[in-house]
């Protein structure tokens, strides 16, 4: 399904700001889904949001559409992440929560259906809290941040991985992978194994 492999993550981590640089991991993912018609189980529902407007909580300014790589950068710091801690928890915590909600909605789904969440490991805190707000009990959640840290785009398919292999979810299961992140982006898929 997926395999875990380093990755170049730490090229856009400061590694002078104390406060971000301790968050995040090294790592890479993939995780090929498919839409299944005569209902065996694959992509039930996919979802994806961006709001620009709150891009500052949560980017990377270097390399972009406004800095591309052949120019040079008014500031050199432009090449690392730049994250706003309470503004990006509180804005990954209601997306999350409203993106399974919809889902759930958009699917005629409740908790009892669902197996498991798998959220893009971006903290143990943010999973928890959303968790919590969804009335999802811990057997209902997968973290694995504690194994690897942050490791933003890598964190889903790597933490659905785990998941799988640790027995936590099965053949027939309804899983909902749910992510959130820079820009500020997020989406969800719901799948059934």
């Amino acid at each position: 399904m997926c395999r875990w492999y380093p990755s170049n993550q730490g090229k856009i981590t400061n590694w002078k700001d104390r406060t971000s640089c301790i968050l995040f991991g090294d790592g890479a993912g993939a995780v090929v889904l498919k839409r299944v018609k005569d209902g065996s189980g694959g992509v039930i529902y996919s979802t994806m949001r961006a709001d620009g407007y709150s891009w500052r909580a949560l980017n990377c300014q270097a390399y972009g559409s406004r800095y591309p790589a052949n120019k040079k950068l008014e500031n050199p710091d432009m090449i690392y992440m730049e994250i706003h801690g309470r503004e990006v928890y509180q804005q990954a915590v209601r997306k999350i929560v409203g993106t399974v909600q919809k889902c759930m909605k958009k699917c005629g789904l409740t908790i009892d259906d669902i197996a498991m969440m798998v959220s893009h490991q971006m903290n143990a805190r943010i999973i928890e809290s959303a968790a919590k707000r969804l009335g999802l009990s811990e057997d209902k959640f997968f973290v694995n941040i504690h194994e690897y840290g942050n490791t933003s785009a890598a964190s889903l398919p790597i933490a659905f991985d785990d998941c799988r292999r640790q027995g936590k979810i099965k053949k027939g299961d309804i899983v909902i992978l749910v992510a959130f992140g820079a820009g500020l982006t997020w989406g969800a898929n719901v799948v059934q194994l």
